[in-house]
């Protein structure tokens, strides 16, 4: 029969108190269990985990939290059924919200975003997407703690082709940036990364960070299918030629 695992209380210093419970106990990893008495793991504390916090810097790197954990956003959309996942992610310890939409300065993104700081006023709140300063002025007027700046400028957007829309990403990065500034503002350059060299443009430009999709799709933590590539014969249907019938669409 398989014992049970030695847990510890949820309720204590990440750092100090996990240290020293693995290493009174012998433990590599134990589960932390809420104090409600139901039992419930709510956590799982590692030596590595351990061992990563005490690599770094107090608040030095901004993936972690003063708890010592991994600081985790979450996105919403701006319908009515949003307000309920807002609450469960809230619920479920995130640190932040995306409010997620290609035109982040419409009245639906507005009163989301002035419900979310109502309702969670500790939790912090990025809108977007925006590209002029007037955007951004509403946005922050309806309490964004954070812009996404970009409308149309990643590979894959179709904003400025349906909607008529959009602006150069430097000037936009450049633009929004000097006003949020003056309101302690942090703005995320998304959209138009494919390079080390546009990360440090929109950097020179006054983003506080960059966002990238397909920049990084290729790694092994990104989501979806393999591709590969596809070697065919001349005679081959997946090459071309169906038996005697020639090419569906000219060559030249």
């Amino acid at each position: 029969m398989t014992p049970a695992p030695r847990t510890a209380s949820a309720a204590f210093d990440f750092e100090q108190a996990a240290a020293a419970f693995l290493a009174d106990e012998g433990l590599d990893l134990a589960p932390l269990v809420s104090d409600d008495g139901d039992g419930e793991v709510v956590d799982l504390i590692t030596a590595q985990d351990v061992e990563r916090i005490r690599s770094y810097p107090k608040l030095g790197k901004p993936s972690l939290g003063a708890d010592g954990r991994f600081v985790v956003a979450a996105a919403i959309g701006t319908r009515e059924e949003d307000k309920r996942r807002l609450e469960l992610l809230v619920k479920e310890g995130a640190n932040a919200i995306v409010i997620d939409s290609s035109q982040g300065n419409s009245v639906y993104q507005l009163d989301m975003s002035k419900y979310a700081k109502r309702m969670y006023p500790a939790v912090d709140l990025i809108g977007g997407n925006v590209g002029t300063i007037a955007q951004a002025e509403n946005l922050i007027g309806a309490g964004a703690d954070g812009l996404r700046v970009g409308m149309g400028s990643g590979s894959i957007c179709t904003t400025q082709e349906v909607c008529a829309v959009g602006r150069g990403q430097a000037t936009a990065v450049y633009k929004v940036a000097s006003y949020a500034k003056d309101h302690d503002v942090p703005v995320i350059a998304d959209g138009g990364i494919s390079n080390s060299g546009h990360i440090v443009k929109a950097l020179s430009l006054g983003a506080s960070t960059i966002m990238m999709g397909s920049f990084l799709a290729g790694s092994l933590e990104a989501p979806g299918v393999y591709k590969y590539k596809v070697r065919t014969g001349a005679a081959q249907v997946e090459g071309g030629i169906h038996g005697l019938v020639s090419y569906e669409k000219k060559a030249f």
